[in-house]
């Protein structure tokens, strides 16, 4: 097994047929735990490694699209419109214009 766990189907996946035989995680096995991510950052990174390994096999070339596509600037810029999704779960009148204007 690689040294390098990563959160994906795949662990979760071995895992439940690996810990009723052992009773432990396959992650146990991992030199370094793995940290555990939100999941709108594993969202954010997987599309970004899904558009970046689709232009590039498109193209046929490597290394043209900039790490700032899907970047970590989208964390800090997603945090108004999040803000609003969660206050109209609970009370859709309860926005405001101006929270509306800032998440765009």
């Amino acid at each position: 097994m690689s040294t390098k766990c990563q959160k994906n189907w795949k662990v979760y996946a071995i895992d439940a047929l690996y810990k009723p035989l052992t009773g432990a995680h396959v992650q146990d096995m991992c030199e370094v735990k793995p940290e555990p991510i939100s999941n709108g950052v594993f969202w954010r990174k997987m599309m970004r490694e899904t558009h970046v390994t689709g232009v590039e096999a498109l193209y046929g070339e490597h290394g043209i699209i900039d790490d700032e596509c899907f970047g970590d600037w989208m964390d800090t810029a997603w945090d108004p419109v999040h803000h609003v999704i969660v206050k109209m779960r609970d009370d859709f009148h309860s926005v405001t214009y101006n929270e509306w204007q800032t998440a765009g």
